[in-house]
């Protein structure tokens, strides 16, 4: 094994445990409206069921055996203008990259049926080495104090990790903020990332001049009902749960990503509830990088799968979404929701399994690997 690559067992301390549970009893809640529902935030009655949860009901322990269960290595990689960030880590080499809030949790059931060999199972399907990483400043990894490590810098990190492993060649999978890594990864190195699945229905309405063709299949095809209702969908989210009214194609150019200024301009504002249980987390707390959200919604060359879930929190039609990319292949799934490779594993892994078989949309993309460090 690399010298630069070691072997890591998570093993948190006793004491931590009992002085998490501590400081989660000497809590200090605040008032509540009377009456105060949802939409004022949090109410207060579930904000204590969850404290209680995590000090009486929450069994670490046995969550910390299942992590247990795959292998872990950390390693060194420099962020170029930052300082060390600390992380974790013949088949398809696949880049498992988690969201926000989320860790490499996410990704775990995912493991043992994508590196499954079709001789052992008995079925013809392609096998993976799956590669979950814990992104910088989140769960087991190293955190940056300075200012402005955003999605370019998360993507620079995680491809010298692939390359640090021996993966010169790659495919990557993600929703929410492993959205917008994987396409910060296929667009700054698309000699490396050979192909990209997403589960986040990120995009605008098709334009004519950039995709007249979906541009008209979006004026002339009526919506579907799913399409009507993942409009209601994705306007409840960006409106936090107003009403949104009866289906039009008037006023759909919205973003739905009103939540991110918060996050943005106002960090300590939506950290500001961990304060009392736990560290923040830093990565969500920094400014956007050099590369926009138009640019990474924008067109990009790498063949690129969809997997469309109808509870996510962004639901659009595929003629929007495949404005995005050379889509090779794309399903629409009758549940799930925002987290379904912790939600629904099965779907994501038969449609990764669809996607790059042998004789599939994009089963030819990576070159044979001599083999990775691990």
């Amino acid at each position: 094994m690399d010298d630069d690559i070691k072997p890591y067992e998570i093993a948190v301390p006793e004491r931590d445990l009992a002085d998490l549970k501590v400081r989660l009893g000497r809590v200090r809640f605040p008032d509540e409206l009377e009456a105060a529902e949802w939409d004022l935030g949090a109410p207060l009655e579930d904000v204590k069921r969850l404290a209680k949860h995590w000090q009486a009901g929450f069994d670490w322990r046995r969550a910390e055996a299942e992590l247990k269960k795959f292998p872990q290595f950390t390693t060194d990689i420099q962020a170029d203008g930052f300082d060390p960030v600390n992380r974790r880590p013949g088949r398809h080499p696949l880049l498992f990259i988690h969201g926000w809030p989320g860790s490499i949790y996410e990704g775990t059931k995912l493991i043992d049926p994508l590196t499954q060999s079709s001789t052992s199972t008995g079925n013809n399907h392609p096998s993976f080495h799956v590669i979950v990483p814990s992104l910088p400043n989140y769960g087991f990894s190293g955190g940056v104090s300075k200012r402005g490590f955003s999605i370019d810098q998360y993507a620079e990190v995680l491809h010298k990790l692939m390359l640090t492993l021996g993966y010169a060649q790659y495919v990557t999978q993600g929703g929410d903020w492993g959205w917008f890594i994987s396409r910060a990864l296929s667009a700054h190195y698309p000699q490396h990332v050979k192909a990209t699945h997403l589960n986040l229905d990120l995009a605008r309405q098709p334009g004519w001049l950039k995709h007249p063709l979906l541009a008209l299949e979006h004026r002339v095809t009526p919506y579907s009902q799913h399409e009507c209702e993942g409009f209601g969908r994705t306007s409840w989210f960006e409106k936090e749960g107003a009403d949104t009214g009866p289906c039009s194609r008037r006023s759909r150019r919205r973003s739905a990503m009103r939540w991110r200024i918060v996050q943005h301009c106002r960090p300590a504002a939506s950290l500001r509830i961990y304060y009392e249980f736990a560290r923040v987390n830093r990565g969500e707390a920094t400014r956007p990088g050099q590369m926009t959200q138009d640019q990474m919604i924008d067109w990009q060359p790498v063949p690129l799968g969809l997997s469309h879930f109808p509870k996510d929190v962004i639901s659009l039609p595929s003629s929007w979404t495949r404005a995005g990319g050379r889509v090779v292949f794309e399903k629409t799934h009758p549940s799930g929701g925002h987290f379904p490779a912790w939600e629904k594993p099965e779907a994501i892994v038969g449609d990764l399994r669809e996607m790059f078989a042998k004789d599939g949309p994009a089963g030819d993309v990576v070159k044979k690997n001599a083999g990775s460090k691990l």
